[in-house]
């Protein structure tokens, strides 16, 4: 089981959905509550799908560097690319009150991706693009406090 995820992956949609073993596995690992598992998932596909889609174009071979670990309360997450420079923490916000059929298609998932952690953070290093995030692992309440 991993202590941390560290790894390469070739830009394709089977990468990124295979990922989603380790993720469970890292989890598992951590004692990582069912909902932070969930949310770590669909960060993970949302912006992974993305580089592979709208970055690379679908243009398979292209690399993407994953890792992940825990520190602490902390879940720390770390997409390295070699798209061309896109910073999704300046997408402006979709609208979430219009219906679907007036919603502009996009930008749904960075928008979940940035309310879901704590901090989401874009930074062009060279020729990669680099998003950092942070999770914290947060238990669901107790069935006393639903109630």
């Amino acid at each position: 089981m991993p202590k941390a995820i560290d790894v390469s992956l070739e830009a394709t949609l089977d990468a990124v959905m295979s990922v989603q073993s380790d993720i469970e596995a890292f989890c598992d690992e951590h004692d990582l509550s069912p909902r932070t598992g969930f949310v770590l998932n669909l960060i993970l596909e949302e912006l992974l799908t993305n580089v592979v889609n709208h970055g690379y174009k679908g243009t398979e071979g292209e690399p993407i560097a994953l890792k992940i670990a825990h520190e602490g309360e902390l879940i720390v997450g770390e997409i390295i690319d070699h798209a061309p420079a896109f910073d999704p923490t300046r997408l402006p916000p979709p609208d979430v009150e219009a219906s679907i059929e007036e919603r502009e298609i996009g930008g749904l998932g960075v928008y979940l991706s940035l309310t879901m952690t704590r901090d989401l953070t874009y930074a062009r290093v060279g020729d990669t693009n680099v998003v950092r995030f942070t999770l914290v692992d947060e238990l669901p309440p107790r069935k006393e406090e639903t109630q």
